[in-house]
């Protein structure tokens, strides 16, 4: 119905399917760090010591097909929406509409709906940011950090940021894209393109 849409597994629900057959194998931890690794060589590298520790565990994911439920293979826009807990709040929240006669049923959801944007509204209002609360909160996260990596500008908006351990990442603050490929597939700036852009922080007004 929709070919252009792109399928992709809650990793938690996968991951309680592993607990079941594979717990005693301790693969739980390795598969998380799989699945949310952004670059295909550290997705192999969890994935093989995956492997090495239950080759069925490993055959079991492989089957269910890498662009399902990693970010590494994903061939569509899945950001950092890894599990279905946002549909699953909102299932929880219409269950004691199921039984309603469906012109009902429609209506209530309306409501659900219109009070949630409102609220979502209203919470933006008072944001002095010119990011969301939660994105704000991702940026203070991570500047702690951002004295461990040595920047260089290659030309503008483009930067090499080198971290204490000698990799190497590209980031392209215009483009919004790293090498790390957070910035790039999550469209919010990895620890490598804020230790880029804090020079622009610094600049006085005018």
């Amino acid at each position: 119905m929709y070919p252009k849409t792109h399928h992709g597994a809650c990793i938690v629900h996968l991951e309680r399917n592993i607990s079941v057959f594979y717990a005693r194998y301790g693969v739980s931890g390795l598969f998380f760090r799989a699945a949310k690794a952004y670059r295909i060589r550290d997705f192999e590298k969890y994935f093989e010591e995956l492997r090495g520790r239950s080759p069925g565990c490993a055959k079991y994911l492989e089957d269910v097909g890498f662009e399902h439920w990693t970010r590494a293979y994903c061939k569509g826009e899945r950001y950092n929406i890894m599990t279905s807990n946002n549909s699953e709040a909102m299932n929880n929240v219409l269950r004691k509409a199921k039984a309603y006669p469906i012109v009902y049923m429609l209506q209530f959801i309306r409501e659900v709906i219109m009070r949630r944007f409102a609220a979502r509204r209203k919470k933006v209002l008072k944001c002095n940011s010119l990011v969301t609360p939660e994105v704000d909160e991702r940026f203070l996260q991570d500047l702690p950090a951002l004295g461990k990596f040595a920047v260089m500008m290659s030309r503008p908006w483009s930067y090499q940021v080198t971290s204490k351990s000698g990799e190497h990442f590209h980031v392209v603050l215009d483009e919004c894209t790293c090498t790390c490929l957070r910035y790039t597939m999550l469209r919010i700036p990895c620890e490598h393109a804020l230790a880029a852009a804090i020079p622009f922080w610094h600049q006085p007004e005018g």
